[in-house]
């Protein structure tokens, strides 16, 4: 059985790929709306002794590259979902492919969404 962290890594892994693809796709669309600004960056505790040296010595070369390759993450409002959605539907007549992983996501997404509103009632 599973536990309820896993549970809800994998509810949440889902959700990432469903906003994730409705970002995407209506972006490719031609989707112009912000979808929100960047998380704000954590910062990490100062590391201290022979853990501070490692990291100095490990990352100097890893940063330039992690720099150069990463891009920002953007937070997404469930309540972007539902423009998202009519958006990439009303695509002008261009067929869009919805992918196998998408509909599995959504379908776990949305079978949790209601098992769980069925528990509470």
């Amino acid at each position: 059985m599973a536990t309820l962290r896993s549970i809800y890594q994998q509810y949440k892994h889902d959700t990432d790929v469903v906003a994730s693809w409705l970002a995407t796709t209506a972006k490719s669309l031609g989707y112009d709306a912000a979808l929100g600004p960047p998380p704000p960056e954590m910062k990490s505790q100062r590391l201290k002794g022979k853990a501070r040296k490692l990291a100095r010595s490990s990352s100097s070369a890893q940063s330039a590259m992690a720099n150069q390759a990463s891009k920002p993450k953007y937070t997404l409002a469930i309540r972007d979902f539902i423009p998202l959605s009519e958006h990439i539907a009303n695509a002008n007549g261009r067929v869009v492919d919805v992918p196998d992983y998408f509909k599995a996501a959504l379908e776990r997404v949305i079978s949790r969404d209601v098992n769980k509103q069925v528990k509470l009632a």
